[in-house]
């Protein structure tokens, strides 16, 4: 019976031709080329660019989770017609949200180095889905209108740039912390929930960075 090894296909096939026709063979070629040390059967340019998508299928929970989030607390600050049970269940999907964010973490510390990239790509999903929803809701209190005359208006009444700390969307630190701290909210939107659900949350305000680089803030009632 021929091994695994044997059925191969044979080192001096054209690796990147081998990746387009059939991935997992090329797979099973990289590998054992690389258990042999054979550096001239490497296909670089391509083991490379899986290298790097395993490292982009490890950020992309946090990223989603980090959207939908932030997606949810745009709405909560800016949508003129939420109800208090709009806002309690908007709350606790975040709650859920932060919870599937801490455990990418827990899996991959090293995405708390990249919380500043990962955070914009995040805004950058989160922001379009609150401007359609945003529209969305405008549309249903103007009797069931399409949204499409309101997305524009909707786009406007946001921020281009993410207004919000890591730190208040993700209160999570796996040297700190067991779970996510949902005491802790942007800024407006502790405001919010104070101020419908009659929230305690303590409002934070971004402050200067200290000389060790570590976010401070200013924190009141």
């Amino acid at each position: 019976m021929a091994s695994l090894t044997s059925e191969l296909p044979r080192p001096d096939a054209v690796p990147s031709d081998l990746y387009r026709r059939d991935g997992y063979a090329w797979a099973k070629q990289q590998a054992e080329a690389l258990r042999r040390q054979d550096l001239q059967a490497i296909d670089w340019d391509n083991v490379i660019e899986e290298i790097e998508a395993v490292g982009r299928a490890e950020r992309k929970p946090w990223v989603s989770n980090c959207a939908q989030a932030l997606e949810h607390m745009l709405v909560i600050e800016h949508c003129k017609t939420a109800t208090p049970a709009n806002l309690e269940d908007w709350e606790t999907e975040i709650r859920a949200f932060r919870g599937a964010m801490a455990d990418a973490i827990d899996a991959s510390h090293s995405l708390q180095g990249e919380y500043d990239e990962i955070l914009a790509m995040a805004w950058k999903i989160g922001r379009r889905e609150a401007v359609e929803r945003l529209a969305g809701y405008a549309a249903q209190a103007a009797e069931g209108r399409s949204p499409k005359p309101f997305l524009r208006a909707a786009d406007a009444q946001l921020p281009e740039e993410c207004p919000y700390l890591v730190e208040h969307v993700c209160p999570y630190d796996p040297k700190r912390d067991k779970a996510p701290r949902n005491d802790i909210w942007p800024a407006g939107v502790a405001a919010v929930l104070n101020a419908v659900l009659d929230r305690d949350y303590e409002i934070i305000r971004r402050g200067p960075r200290s000389r060790d680089r570590q976010r401070g803030y200013e924190w009141s009632r």
